[in-house]
């Protein structure tokens, strides 16, 4: 299989690592640019601005307030306690069936035998 010449030196070229790090020359001269850029005032002023001074601000964070959980409700003092809760029950699911939400579901209460 014959390759051209111009695949050839393509491979070739992408095989070529070329190193664009700065010599210490260009480095040099570069930081010189920058201070004489720094050092210069703005045009139209013959006086250097004066660069602004950032303070920073001290935060003080309060403390979380203490949260103490709720007291206990005694068992006569609620409203589905041991002695109230089979009456509400009772009244709950005839409200329940009243409503026609048991029809339609799935489960249904077998019958005893």
């Amino acid at each position: 299989m014959k390759k051209s010449l111009s695949d050839i030196l393509r491979r070739m070229a992408s095989m070529i690592v070329v190193d664009t790090t700065p010599t210490e020359e260009e480095i040099q001269r570069e930081r010189q640019r920058v201070r004489r850029r720094e050092e210069t005032p703005p045009e139209g002023l013959g006086v250097p601005v004066p660069k602004p001074q950032v303070q920073e601000e001290k935060v003080e964070y309060l403390p979380q307030p203490e949260i103490r959980r709720p007291r206990r409700e005694h068992e006569h003092q609620k409203k589905w306690n041991k002695e109230t809760k089979t009456e509400l029950m009772k009244d709950y699911m005839q409200q329940y069936r009243a409503d026609g939400n048991d029809v339609g579901n799935r489960y249904v209460k077998k019958p005893k035998v």
